[in-house]
């Protein structure tokens, strides 16, 4: 089997900055592109500079193969575009210190209930169950309750979504360590954090919200 892999420095990293890191990729790199990529027993994601690029047959591979991690995206790869034409963020790849990023794959936000002819994609990019916030039941225990079960039981990404779902997503952001205007930002709503504070700190969810958050880390 061919596989990819590129060669990474970690330049934000003093104590990795000095070598590069050989990674396994599922997505096409050039030199001197960025990628995110998971670094330490903790695989949390840092920023690094592709310095090498390779295909190579499996028994060819620049470091033995069970020992290679694969990078997670590229920087600021956050957009999921749906056949409905609706577009979902990514809540990974959000910096909430200085030199490590949220994960990918654990949550999606969208400011719509997607359509069914969007189930195929998101069955693909990994999702599996969506917490519906919708603006008119909003206080509905029953909603709440039902949306908490989806982010309790759920084993893959879930997608935050409706009318209402912005703040908790915000919020999931902040609870990570994302800074409120950071958060704001990556959720393309800059300039409206203490909006989205003050509607999260009046919701329901806000607990769940917060002990989810730290699954991004």
């Amino acid at each position: 089997m061919i596989l990819d892999f590129c060669a990474l420095r970690f330049c934000a990293d003093e104590n990795l900055s000095d070598r590069i890191y050989w990674y396994r990729t599922d997505f096409p790199v050039q030199v001197g592109e960025w990628v995110l990529a998971p670094v330490g027993p903790n695989d949390r994601l840092q920023l690094a500079r592709v310095e090498r690029s390779l295909r190579a047959r499996e028994e060819a591979a620049p470091y033995p193969l069970a020992l290679i991690k694969q990078t997670a995206a590229k920087r600021d790869a956050r957009r999921l575009l749906l056949p409905s034409g609706l577009s979902c963020r990514e809540l990974g790849g959000v910096p909430y210190d200085r030199k490590h990023y949220t994960r990918y794959g654990v949550f999606l936000y969208a400011a719509a209930i997607p359509a069914e002819e969007d189930a195929a994609v998101l069955a693909e990019y990994g999702v599996c169950g969506r917490a519906v916030f919708e603006a008119a039941q909003a206080g509905a225990s029953d909603k709440i309750s039902a949306a908490e079960q989806t982010l309790s039981g759920a084993k893959g990404c879930v997608l935050l979504c409706g009318e209402a779902a912005l703040p908790a997503a915000w919020l999931l952001l902040v609870s990570a360590g994302v800074s409120p205007s950071g958060a704001a930002e990556a959720l393309g709503a800059r300039g409206t954090e203490a909006d989205l504070r003050a509607r999260a700190e009046a919701a329901e969810w806000r607990e769940r919200m917060r002990s989810q958050g730290k699954k991004l880390c």
